[in-house]
């Protein structure tokens, strides 16, 4: 700043004071936050107790020194000279978050010059302006105000090239309503490291996406890593959303939720507080997160944490990352990102969905952040377990950048960048469910039969036993599909919109399935479900429990009168046991075929179920299973019921052949009940 005097002139008035100065920079140029990196403050003591003769750093610390300054006086011909530095945050004159000192001096002179201004970004751009309400009053002809310069610069050139204007407004202390405006315009001619400037005046965004689990055997508990990473002179990272491979799930047993009333608190603390105190209980934490913000390659760093939460907008769980925003000696509070996890009901893989409503902000209080690199390390022992499919998969991310104005969403530029993901070692898992099928003996034309399967794992660690991928059984001739039910099968428009709108005759049974990853069990109804008359119609599981909702599909098939049953996609999910019920009624899902037509009694019969299995691994597993009938006679009564009909066939004999008939039958099946 150059202030002409005209003292010399003894006719003339002499030049006034400067008072007021106010500066403000173009929309654009931003506060760089590596320069808060190992920056320390100034207290108001410490700049009270600067005197002509200290040398600097015994009144205001080096660490506070972000510029140099230079003054030239008319009255004197040394050249005052001092430096910037950054004032103790909110215990300033002003109480901002951002106050400046300058202090200058000619020490041989014993002379020094104090002053204070306040620096206010705009909440909404990061336009930065700064005040200094009250400067000395004292002439002077130049004054030159460096900041430092190099990785730790404290100012951030605009993204855009072209044509920047810097403006100010100049108040004398001879008359305070008397204000000057005064203008400076500069050039931004370059790009990042003086390349092209960017296309159209929108920066470009290119980010990077590495993810994993630091070990990747299947079906075993890992660490899953994720790195966002951006450069400079690119858009800004506005939001995030993912799409994790199927199979990669988690373990919630025995994991307490972050409330939302701790959630809620987490956004009033201070950063100081919230890492001394963290909102969310420890119990709840699943990882944590690391944040690095400026430019060039000094980057300021903040650590935060994540935690497991429950529902948020509309889907059963959530994860939170809260991290103090507190660098150097600026504290502005907590960022706190909340991200729904949705559960897709068919193949229960995770995504966090685009446009969720709380996400990764760009500006704080005005303080553009300018987020380079996001770390995030889910790292709770025994919680990211993986696949326990060796198939080539992939887990996507979506970075959100901010456009040419990072706060209007309209401008978004979305960016998928997706990551090979593969499970190892999938030969190493055994295969051993056990299968049993049982049916009720006593058939009725009106009840028609019952069936109950039920399925178990053996008891064994995490990354011992693959998953079931695919399960096939055919029933037995004597239980076929009942066709007045199947008549009755839900829409499958009314189905997908709400099941529970399906007519009741559609429900023909009941599931439960118990996994080790959630505390409750699943359960639910089983449905038919027509496609229009396509097919069969399907028999539909709807298991939920804790939130979650699994949605299993078997199609129907029906060939010489056998059913066949087969549940081509079963997620890749542990289950400890598994039970389908499908009971007699009026509408039962299975009737009943014996050779005697008004005879629906199936005791005494030998059912046997075909039955396959596949692993998500590949080993498969075919099996005769034979059919249990429940609600029979003993063996006592049967054997009886057994003789008593053979005896009475060998009196249909001529009576020469009678006698050796009995005598045959009774060694058969004995003489129980003979009488």
């Amino acid at each position: 700043m150059e202030v002409p005097q005209t003292y010399e002139n003894p006719n003339g008035l002499a030049t006034a004071n400067l008072k007021s100065a106010v500066v403000t920079l173009p929309e654009g140029m931003t506060l760089n936050p590596s320069a808060a990196a190992g920056l320390g403050y100034c207290t108001e003591a410490e700049l009270e107790s600067e005197t002509a003769a200290s040398v600097q750093g015994e009144g205001c610390p080096n660490d506070s020194k972000i510029g140099t300054v230079r003054v030239k006086s008319p009255g004197i011909n040394e050249e005052a000279t001092g430096a910037l530095y950054v004032a103790q945050p909110f215990a300033n004159r002003f109480g901002s978050l951002i106050a400046l000192y300058i202090v200058a001096k000619i020490p041989d002179r014993g002379i020094i010059v104090r002053s204070q201004g306040v620096v206010e970004p705009n909440l909404v751009t990061g336009q930065l302006t700064t005040r200094f309400p009250e400067n000395p009053q004292l002439p002077f002809t130049h004054f030159t105000l460096s900041f430092r310069q190099g990785q730790t610069s404290p100012l951030v050139t605009p993204p855009a090239c072209g044509e920047y204007t810097a403006s100010g407004e100049l108040t004398p202390w001879s008359d305070s309503s008397s204000v000057i405006p005064v203008s400076s315009v500069f050039q931004i001619p370059n790009g990042i490291g003086g390349g092209a400037c960017p296309s159209g005046g929108v920066p470009g965004f290119e980010p990077k996406v590495a993810a994993g689990t630091q070990n990747n055997a299947a079906g075993t508990y890992s660490p899953l890593e994720l790195e966002i990473t951006r450069n400079d002179g690119e858009q800004e990272i506005t939001g995030f959303a993912s799409q994790l491979p199927a199979g990669l799930t988690a373990d919630l047993t025995g994991v307490p939720f972050c409330s939302e009333a701790d959630i809620a608190l987490a956004r009033t603390v201070s950063g100081a507080r919230e890492e001394a105190q963290p909102s969310c209980p420890a119990e709840s934490q699943i990882g944590e997160t690391v944040a690095e913000a400026g430019v060039g390659q000094v980057l300021a760093q903040t650590p935060g944490k994540v935690y497991m939460a429950g529902p948020f907008e509309g889907a059963p769980f959530s994860i939170v990352s809260i991290t103090a925003a507190k660098v150097g000696p600026f504290d502005l509070g907590t960022v706190v990102v909340h991200l729904p996890l949705v559960i897709n009901p068919e193949t229960a893989a995770v995504t966090i969905p685009a446009g969720a409503a709380d996400q990764i902000p760009h500006i704080i209080k005005g303080i553009v952040i300018h987020l380079r690199n996001i770390e995030v390390y889910v790292n709770r022992p025994n919680f990211t377990l993986n696949p326990t499919s060796c198939a080539p998969m992939s887990l996507s991310a979506t970075v959100i950048g901010g456009g040419a104005d990072p706060a209007n969403p309209a401008d978004n530029t979305p960016v998928t960048v997706t990551n090979r993901f593969q499970a190892a070692d999938c030969a190493n898992l055994a295969f051993k469910p056990s299968f049993s099928l049982s049916a009720t003996g006593k058939a009725s034309k009106s009840a028609g039969a019952g069936l109950t399967v039920k399925l178990a794992y053996p008891s064994a660690p995490q990354g011992t036993q693959a998953n079931i991928r695919y399960v096939k059984v055919d029933l037995p001739i004597q239980l076929p599909s009942r066709l007045t039910t199947l008549q009755r099968a839900c829409v499958a428009a009314t189905f997908n919109a709400n099941p529970a709108n399906c007519p009741p005759e559609s429900k023909v049974g009941h599931a439960t399935a118990v996994t080790p990853i959630l505390p409750v069990p699943l359960t639910g109804p089983a449905y038919f479900v027509s496609n229009a008359g396509l097919k069969f119609p399907e028999l539909v599981l709807v298991l939920e429990g804790y939130g979650v909702k699994i949605v299993l599909r078997g199609e129907t098939f029906i060939k010489n009168g056998i059913t066949s049953s087969t549940f081509k996609a079963v997620p890749d999910q542990p289950v400890t046991s598994f039970e389908l019920t499908l009971p007699q009624g009026k509408y039962s899902a299975l009737g009943a075929n014996v050779p005697e037509k008004d005879n629906f009694d199936l005791c005494g019969q030998k059912l046997n179920a075909p039955t396959a299995f596949i692993a998500q691994n590949g080993l498969e597993i075919h099996q005769t299973t034979p059919v249990t009938l429940t609600g029979c006679p003993t063996v006592h009564i049967t054997r009886a019921r057994q003789l008593a009909n053979a005896l009475k066939a060998c009196r249909k004999k001529p009576k020469g052949k009678r006698a050796s008939c009995e005598k045959a039958a009774r060694r058969k099946y004995g003489t129980h009940g003979a009488a």
